[in-house]
This record gives structure tokens, sequence and C-alpha cells, in this order.
């Protein structure tokens, strides 16, 4: 009897580790109850959502980290940048222990877009990036081009992974086809000779104008006529007063990603 009993108790052990097992798999790596591109207002078609699927997929997979289109016709929460946290919550997005991805969300009822991103998302990601990033995408859907606008969206993706992979994600500071928006130190040194020879030569030619005029040595030659003619009057001040009051300089941060508490990250606009 107590054979059958441990034996019974022990197949139940097997069995609920089995399937414990399954449901941590399950939740690490096949958890996601939606695909990558999701259409719920209709201006895609079946085959343009297919391929977009693909290519997302495989992007997700070569950086672990997934890239999601959502597209509503409008958003549930009160703000947009909720709504797709919503979203990410419900569908069990996210790859990895942080469950990275970043998502694009569009609301088309009131031409809305939300980037969110999360985990190493926030790394690749950054404040200044995801404005670049949209950049890429807005002129497309302006004019209705909804599916050159998402593949622009998939490409951009691409190489911003690359870019925070090499140690350098595109930020404040990123050169290249980027914009930069701080000048080298050569930058600035190149801005300064020009400036000093262009003054220069401006004063090189007030000079050479005032050669004609010269300074009396003699207190007769300002006399006309047997009567004193001042043509100018000074005032001369022997001593100045200077009072300097520092003023600190608000020193930028140089980048990077703000997170809110749940550790996502946005830029929201309109299309």
């Amino acid at each position: 009897m107590k054979k059958k009993i441990l034996t019974t108790f022990l197949i139940l052990l097997v069995l609920v580790s089995f399937f414990s097992l399954g449901a941590l798999a399950e939740g690490e790596e096949g958890g996601r109850t939606e695909a990558l591109v999701v259409d719920k207002a209709g201006i895609l078609t079946e085959e343009q959502v297919k391929v977009l699927n693909a290519r997302a997929e495989g992007l997700s997979a070569k950086y672990s980290c997934e890239v999601i289109i959502y597209i509503i016709n409008e958003f549930s929460e009160a703000t947009i940048s909720q709504t797709a946290e919503a979203l990410y919550a419900e569908h069990n997005y996210g790859l990895g222990a942080d469950r990275s991805c970043v998502m694009l969300l569009l609301s088309m009822s009131g031409r809305d877009y939300s980037i969110m991103a999360h985990g190493y998302g926030n790394t690749v990601f950054t404040d200044f990036g995801k404005g670049k990033l949209a950049d890429s995408f807005k002129p497309a859907f302006k004019e209705n081009d909804y599916n050159k606008g998402f593949s622009a969206y998939i490409n951009k993706c691409a190489e911003y992974f690359e870019a925070a992979q090499q140690g350098r994600p595109v930020d404040t500071y990123t050169k290249g086809n980027i914009e930069k928006t701080q000048l080298s130190s050569k930058d600035i040194l190149i801005t300064v000779a020009i400036c000093f020879a262009i003054a220069l030569g401006i004063a090189l030619i007030m000079r050479a104008q005032m050669k004609t005029a010269h300074i009396k040595t003699v207190a007769g030659d300002y006399i006309c006529g047997g009567v004193l003619n001042l043509t100018s009057r000074y005032d001369h001040f022997k001593y100045d007063t200077i009072q300097r009051v520092y003023s600190p300089q608000h020193k930028d941060s140089g980048g990077g990603t703000t997170t809110n508490s749940g550790g996502f990250s946005h830029s929201s606009g309109k299309f």
C-alpha cells in the first residue's frame, strides 16, 4: 500500500514538474499572444502584413529585441503612450529577462503615433533617437503610404540596432547619416579661424582709410580767425568700477533615455 502511495506521489510530482517547466518555457520564449505586426484598422493588405511581420520577426530574433507595429482605430487609455504599455502587457510582448522591445503604435482616428521602448530597447532607442526614427516614417504616413512608412521604420530600426552593437547608439553625439547636434573640436577651430580672418580684413581696411587723419601738435592749428574752434568734446574718466556676477551654465545631460517607473520610454506625436 505504501509503495502504491509513493509511486502515485512520484508520478504526480513528475507531471507537475513537467507542466511547470513547459509553462516557464512558454512564458520566456513563446508567451506572446499576438503577432509582431497587427493591423486592427485595416490600412494594410494581408500580403503587406505578412511581409512586414516576417521582417520584424527576423530583426527581433537577430538582436533579441522585438520590433512591433500595432495599428488601432483609437486608443483606449488616457494617452496613446499608456495604450502602448497596456498592449505590451496584454499580449506579453518583449524578449529575454527584461522583455526588450520597441513598438510603433498608430491610432488612426486622431492620426497619433507613439514609439515605446523597454529593456534593451531603451539602450538602442534613446530620446534623441526616437525623434530621428519618427522622421523616417512620418513623411510616408502623411501621404497615407503606410506600407512604405512601416518599411522605413523597420529599416531604421536595423540601423539603430547595428549602431548599438558597435557601442554607439544613435544619440545627440552620433555622426554619419544622423544630423550632428554637437560641433567637433576641428569644426570649432575652423569656425574661429574664419571669423578671425574676416575681422582682421575689416580692421586693415578701416586702418588704411584712416591714414589721412593726424593729430595736430600745435594748438594754433585749432584756432580759426582768432577764435578757438572746438570741433569735439570728450569726457575722460580716470576710474572704472566693474561688478562681475558669476552665472553658472546649465550642463546638458548629453543624451540618453528617460524611462518611467515601469521601465518604459516614449516619444509620441501626430502624423
